[in-house]
Formats: C-alpha cells, structure tokens, sequence
C-alpha cells in the first residue's frame, strides 16, 4: 500500500471520532517526491487556521466538510507556507542564497516533504497549549499511525516538540543541543530503515513573531542543525 493510500485508510477512521469535524486530511502533497528524498523530512504543525473560534464551535457555526490541505500545498499553497517554502528551499540547497531562496516556487519547495496538523480539527488564529495536550493525549495512536506512514529521519516540531516527544513517543530524556543551540531528541526506530534513530527536532512554528530581519537566520538556523546530525553521523 502506497503512502496516500494508507494516509486516506487512517484518516477515514480517524475523522468518524467525535469532534473532529471539519477534519484536515494532511500529510505529503507529493509521496513520490518525498518518496525519493535521500532524508526524510516530516513537519509537525499545529492546527489549521479556518477561523472558527470557539463560540462558532459552540452554535455548529460553520462548514463541518472535510478539506484535504494536501491538495492545496501541492498545486496552489496559501501564501502563509512561504516561510515553510524558505526552510524547505535551504533544505533542499544549503548553499542558496536568499534572494534566489524567495523567488523559489512553493508548491515545488514543499514537495519532497511531508506536513502534519497536531490537532486534525480546524480551528481559529491560534490554539492554547492545554488543547494541544489534550488533542496529543486522545489522538495520540493515530498520530503515531500517521507519523510511521512517511518513516521520518527527522521530524520538525513547529511549536509542539516537548507534546510529540513525549506524549506521542513517551519519551523522558531531556532535550540534547546541535552546537547552534537547536534541541533536540531522538527516538529508537521502528521500521525496516537501517537507521537507527529518528530525530525530533524542537523547533518554532512559522507564525512565531521573530520578524523579517531575521527570517533568513531561522530558515539556516533549521538547515545548519539538521545537516550537523547528518554529518556527525548520529543515525
């Protein structure tokens, strides 16, 4: 079974629970591109922002149809994904510089990763850290079932490490550091990789307030950690 297939198998489980309408069928806009990469790069976000508050939630105030966010990162991305596109563009080029970094195409940035919403119900702007908990704790084997479908060599935290760390894969130990004080943990394989580990990345969410003047250095600050654990061979 291919990578979609077993996306759409766990989702159509997944979106039968109770208050998780209107659902987010995520994961990778292109499995054969992400298929190829020599590293597999899945990114954990946290919710889709639908702008439904929780008063709309409350009255039923709002479209409870599905919406597949794959689709749209693989042919037409919203323009928030433009930062994703500049961490995923030095990913993929560490030597770009970054005026050729923001003319890069998103859809084709994004492509050879994988995208995951924590909570799988849209909600507003923003989401407190209790309801991630809560949402990590209730989903938490379907996030694990989603997780094991891209078999990551490094999962990226966008705000929500320490909940996937250890909610998601009960983890205990406390968080190492790459020399550009980029934490991280890693976690015991559970697939047929060679590899041993996978490394969960704690890392910001592209929302976080940092400003223009430094885009460029979080978008390298990601790149530099990942390719220090892949030259120190940690794997």
């Amino acid at each position: 079974m291919n990578i979609r297939d077993k996306e759409n198998n766990l989702f159509e489980k997944w979106m039968k629970k109770e208050g998780r309408k209107p659902f987010i069928k995520d994961g990778s806009p292109s499995p054969d591109e992400y298929s190829k990469s020599k590293t597999r790069i899945l990114f954990i976000l946290k919710d889709a922002n639908f702008g439904i508050n929780d008063e709309d939630k409350e009255i039923g105030n709002f479209d409870d149809s599905s919406y597949d966010q794959r689709k749209d990162l693989e042919k037409n991305p919203h323009v928030w994904w433009n930062r994703v596109r500049n961490w995923c563009a030095f990913l993929l080029n560490p030597r770009i510089e970054w005026d050729e970094v923001k003319k890069k195409d998103v859809a084709e940035s994004l492509a050879p990763f994988s995208f995951m919403q924590l909570k799988k119900n849209a909600g507003g702007g923003s989401v407190n850290a209790g309801t991630l908990w809560d949402v990590a704790k209730e989903d938490s084997l379907e996030i694990k079932e989603q997780i094991a479908i891209y078999h990551p060599d490094f999962i990226v935290c966008c705000g929500v490490g320490e909940i996937v760390y250890k909610i998601i894969f009960s983890g205990r130990s406390p968080l190492n550091y790459t020399p550009h004080g980029v934490g991280y943990w890693k976690v015991n394989r559970e697939d047929d990789s060679n590899r041993k580990y996978t490394y969960v990345i704690d890392y910001c969410h592209p929302s976080a307030r940092f400003g223009k003047k430094i885009e460029g250095v979080v978008a390298f600050g990601l790149v530099n950690s990942i390719n220090h654990l892949i030259k120190k061979r940690y794997f």
